[in-house]
């Protein structure tokens, strides 16, 4: 991302009321790629209405794709980071997205990149963390914010390998085998290597959660069954 855009991105997010330490620079996520496989992706910079910097928290996430090719799988892969706004830099203009779970993502606002701090300032009340936050949560509507974001990204980047399971077994032990797995989603999430605060994909770290910052115990990636 380009220093200006950076900049530009940091002072009005700071407008907007989030807090500095909750602005952080090249976010690491984890995404679900079109072939099933779990990957992790970046955001140059993401806006946290609070700690810890969790899907959870998370409200703005300022992208800019190094191609217009690459904007559109950019964008695609945010609903897993479940910020519901992008900023995205695009060429000449920036423009702010609606993030959300199976409609393909369309920007609903452009501006020219000189002055695109001035032609978003109408929605700084829309981007406050507390709104968004209250927005995600179903306390408050947003007409950009989809509200089951979340629970589907959660669901996509930890539960998926269940119910292909689930189209091979019978009905009946499907339908028990989800059950556990709705009891104790911890299980779903040691059994594919992910931090079990955040649902972060842990396989290429170490010591501590890239995203949430909680210890790696050694109960978190085990792959051949449950801590006693």
């Amino acid at each position: 991302m380009s220093a200006e855009l950076a900049n530009q991105a940091r002072s009005f997010l700071e407008e907007a009321g989030y807090d500095s330490d909750h602005l952080v620079a090249n976010y690491a996520f984890t995404s679900r790629r079109d072939d099933g496989n779990l990957a992790n992706d970046r955001a140059d910079l993401v806006a946290f209405g609070g700690a810890p910097h969790t899907m959870r928290t998370a409200c703005v996430s300022v992208v800019e794709p190094e191609t217009a090719a690459s904007r559109a799988v950019t964008v695609s892969r945010l609903r897993f980071l479940t910020a519901p706004l992008a900023i995205v830099g695009a060429g000449p203009s920036v423009e702010l997205w609606s993030i959300r779970r199976h409609l393909e993502p369309e920007p609903f606002k452009t501006a020219p990149r000189a002055a695109w701090p001035d032609a978003f300032c109408g929605r700084l009340a829309d981007l406050s963390p507390d709104t968004i936050l209250e927005a995600k949560r179903g306390e408050t509507q947003l007409e950009f914010v989809d509200v089951e974001l979340g629970t589907w990204a959660e669901r996509m980047t930890g539960f998926d390998y269940w119910f292909m399971a689930s189209l091979t077994i019978p009905h009946a032990l499907a339908g028990g085998l989800m059950a556990v797995v709705l009891a104790h989603p911890a299980r779903g999430r040691r059994k594919l290597g992910l931090c079990l605060n955040c649902g972060y994909d842990l396989r290429a770290s170490e010591e501590r959660c890239p995203e949430c910052g909680s210890p790696i115990a050694g109960a978190m990636l085990r792959s051949d069954g449950d801590p006693a």
